[in-house]
């Protein structure tokens, strides 16, 4: 069976470290499978171990490369912040 678009989400205040629900503003739509997200404007950092990413401390997400796939386990662990101000994270869920 193949992937069908879920829902879109766009994050925009990631000065802090939120998980994906606070970043987004919204819980994970009820269904997800797995997600694209891709950072737009400036790079995000992001960990999926419990830690709390810093500016300087978590994986790199550069903006404007190619989306990274997330399933859903590891977006309900996930937590982001932006490497620099003005960062965004753009959320696309799917399901089966």
């Amino acid at each position: 069976m193949a992937a069908k678009p879920l829902a879109y989400q766009q994050a925009t205040s990631l000065n802090a470290a939120k998980t994906t629900a606070v970043a987004t503003g919204s819980a994970i739509p009820s269904g997800t499978v797995w997600a694209t997200v891709q950072a737009e404007a400036q790079d995000v950092r992001y960990t999926l171990d419990g830690t709390t990413p810093t500016a300087t401390v978590g994986t790199l997400l550069k903006a404007g490369q190619p989306a990274t796939i997330f399933l859903m386990t590891e977006l309900q662990v996930a937590k982001w912040i932006e490497a620099t101000a003005s960062a965004k994270l753009n959320f696309q869920f799917y399901k089966n």
